[in-house]
């Protein structure tokens, strides 16, 4: 038990089980990842029964940060089975009202036991709150926003014809550090006559980086050729395509690792094709499914199981 300050913790138990705790002034057992950014602590919730789940509030008080510890910071959540540390999830701590000392952080449907400990959570480099597009003659117009930036070198713009393949087409500065809404704009010149898929890496000054969602334009000319569905998403027998063709087409059905698995020529079709594939001799797995007509590729994924 921790003699040196009260710290409170809250179970809240929808399942029936009896829990044992306690809470102990070292982060125990060894190997705790970036333990200078720890709360001090240790929690041990023993349940009578496995399997269990549980919702847990824990409790510290100021000056419980081990060095590198900011408490009012959001904290990470990591449990011990006894042989490893493993992380959970995140949340932000209460702060203490004047005059009060101790923060609360509170997570749910916890089920990994007896050890618990609370670490500051890794920063996001950058919260992006808009990635959008819109056609402008034969100008394709991106733009994004961000509200914070920490360590932001720069923005790598990438395009791919079929949602898969991406090639870099230019990059943005980024601010570095920023806490006000940044906006940028990338205008891509050479944007293809049809449909075009786009994200953004973004490259931290260490050299990390971080994908963006896909977003996708289309230009003119782009109406007549597309992967209108592919339904079911996942299907152990039958795979149907509603697509629009525009001259010779074919289909291709590749696995994850780029193999053609199967193909069919389309020949010559203009406007909507229904199309029904029997997937039920392929193995079971994610396969991409692509059209290809009048020299336009377009990439839907879907899974087998």
């Amino acid at each position: 038990p921790n003699l040196t300050s009260y710290d409170p913790m809250t179970l809240t138990n929808g399942g029936g089980k009896v829990f044992s705790g306690a809470v102990a002034p070292v982060n125990s057992p060894a190997g705790l990842p970036n333990t200078s950014k720890a709360v001090n602590r240790t929690w041990g919730v023993v349940p009578s029964t496995l399997p269990a789940t549980v919702d847990i509030s824990f409790g510290y008080n100021t000056g419980e940060g081990n060095a590198s510890c900011v408490l009012t910071d959001p904290m990470q959540l990591y449990s011990n089975n006894t042989v490893t540390w493993s992380a959970l999830t995140t949340a932000t701590p209460t702060v203490p009202s004047s005059g009060a000392t101790s923060y609360q952080a509170g997570y749910t449907s916890v089920s990994v036991f007896p050890f618990f400990a609370l670490v500051n959570a890794p920063a996001i480099p950058v919260e992006m709150t808009i990635f959008k597009g819109y056609t402008k003659g034969a100008v394709n117009m991106l733009e994004w926003s961000t509200a914070t930036e920490r360590n932001n070198r720069e923005f790598i713009v990438e395009r791919s014809l079929n949602a898969v393949d991406f090639q870099s087409i230019g990059s943005v500065k980024g601010n570095g550090n920023s806490d006000i809404v940044r906006n940028y704009t990338f205008a891509d010149e050479s944007a293809p006559l049809s449909i075009a898929y786009y994200r953004l890496r973004q490259i931290d000054n260490d050299g990390r980086e971080t994908p963006t969602k896909i977003i996708t334009l289309s230009r003119s000319g782009a109406a007549k050729v597309g992967l209108n569905k592919v339904y079911p998403s996942v299907t152990n027998s039958t795979l149907t395509i509603e697509m629009m063709t525009d001259g010779k087409s074919s289909l291709t059905v590749t696995d994850i690792l780029g193999r053609t698995v199967h193909t069919k020529d389309l020949g010559e079709n203009m406007g909507t094709v229904i199309q029904t594939l029997n997937v039920s001799s392929l193995t079971n797995g994610v396969y991409f499914i692509t059209l290809e007509s009048n020299g336009i590729r377009m990439t839907e994924k879907f899974e087998k199981n």
